[in-house]
């Protein structure tokens, strides 16, 4: 899963990881509100997060997604 507020970057990152057999692409996100949506429908094993992105940056998404981890809310 991909989420960066800029297209050009997005789309380098899934071109960039498109050839490697051990990858799987699950989405894209343009800000952090969509970005957290996506983690929760998908679960990928990874995600590149841009840390500046609107509505809710990278780190915001991580401590959201970690605090939900620790109290079970997904």
């Amino acid at each position: 899963m991909i989420a960066d507020d800029t297209r050009a970057s997005a789309e380098g990152l899934r071109e960039a990881f498109a050839s490697e057999k051990d990858f799987s692409f699950v989405g894209a996100a343009a800000d952090g509100a969509e970005a957290l949506r996506l983690i929760e429908e998908t679960r990928p094993d990874s995600s590149w997060l841009d840390s500046d992105m609107p509505r809710l940056g990278g780190i915001d998404v991580l401590r959201t997604c970690a605090r939900r981890c620790r109290t079970s809310a997904w």
